[in-house]
């Protein structure tokens, strides 16, 4: 439902909005510029609700952008004043007890995240074991395959980085960026948070494992003969 031409400032009705997968308010106009300007929960995509909404909506949908993202600083000041506490409401939780007028739904739709990363990923392992395997034998092998597990490891990095932001650019909750030490945990606990089947964590381990038997295999055996 798309709100147009509503003065959101003047509304005594509080707000709430999805942050890592985590329902969080009852709070005001200005609070939510804080949670915008100082905390960075806010993104254009983030699903919030009111009072009067039939439903979830992605902030860009509704006017309220305004007035928290593209605010002047002194409107920005304005909220700041006084204590302020984050809340927090688990999706199990009902959030009735914090506020006595109308209970957001429990259900939301969260924008899907782009798992291209990921997949370069797998792509990134594959190579990285073919070219380990290619050059095992030869003249300064360990030097190179050195260079190789240390490029391989630094992209695994970046794109771990990368797929952080693409998780908080939708909504989703994220995960350490040090995971990306352990690839597959890492994909596993993605998919797992994204209610993803972990595709590109099972292609991941039959990349790393069973390319690198089988390309082996298929060496020795054109020595053999």
């Amino acid at each position: 439902m798309i709100f147009m031409g509503y003065n959101y400032n003047t509304s005594p009705v509080p707000w709430y909005y999805v942050y890592q997968d985590i329902i969080k308010g009852p709070v005001t106009i200005g609070q939510m510029q804080k949670d915008y300007n100082i905390y960075r929960e806010l993104q254009p995509n983030t699903m919030v609700w009111t009072e009067g909404m039939a439903e979830w909506a992605p902030l860009s949908s509704t006017e309220l952008i305004h007035h928290i993202m593209f605010a002047t600083n002194h409107n920005n000041q304005a909220g700041y004043g006084g204590s302020y506490q984050n809340n927090t409401y688990s999706n199990s939780i009902n959030t009735s007890q914090a506020y006595e007028g109308a209970v957001p739904p429990m259900q939301y739709s969260m924008q899907k995240a782009n798992n291209t990363y990921m997949w370069l990923i797998v792509a990134i392992c594959g190579l990285a074991s073919l070219l380990r395997l290619s050059v095992r034998g030869s003249a300064g092998a360990d030097g190179t395959i050195l260079f190789i597990n240390v490029t391989a490891v630094g992209l695994y990095a970046l794109f771990c980085a990368l797929d952080k932001n693409e998780l908080k650019r939708t909504g989703h909750r994220t995960t350490p960026i040090w995971w990306f030490l352990i690839v597959p945990v890492y994909m596993f606990i993605r998919a797992y948070r994204l209610r993803q089947f972990p595709s590109y964590a099972i292609v991941f381990l039959i990349t790393s494992f069973v390319v690198g038997f089988f390309f082996g295999f298929i060496s020795a055996f054109v020595k053999a003969f």
